[in-house]
């Protein structure tokens, strides 16, 4: 299997979601770095100097929610691939979505296949 050595910032509040993600996306040889809130992520974003390649962020965190930390991390890198879960029905987000400059909306709960052909998709283009 070919490793993709991508880096991808996981933000969710919840820890058996981020393991999940983390150890099926390491499976496929992308690098990752869980963050529990979009405080901590953004800071984390900042550190690392543009170093991600990809960002998956739950909608309904603790502090700041998914589309906050999407839209300070489109101002920081406006070509940035960011992927939204949410537990809502995606067709009530996805006009505000596009505004922010999110192109995609998967909602929870989404399959790790589905997962992976988005990120795939998002990192192709």
């Amino acid at each position: 299997m070919r490793k993709s050595g991508k880096n991808i910032l996981i933000v969710d509040d919840e820890n058996l979601i981020t393991s999940l993600y983390q150890e099926f996306l390491n499976h496929y040889g992308f690098h990752s770095t869980v963050c529990e809130d979009g405080a901590i992520a953004l800071s984390t974003f900042e550190e690392a100097k543009g170093a991600f390649d990809l960002v998956i962020t739950d909608q309904t965190m603790p502090k700041m929610t998914g589309t906050e930390l999407s839209s300070a991390l489109l101002e920081r890198a406006p070509s940035l691939p960011i992927i939204l879960l949410t537990g809502v029905r995606k067709e009530l987000f996805s006009e505000s979505m596009n505004n922010i400059g999110i192109k995609h909306i998967l909602q929870k709960p989404v399959s790790l296949l589905t997962l992976k052909e988005v990120i795939d998709t998002c990192l192709a283009s």
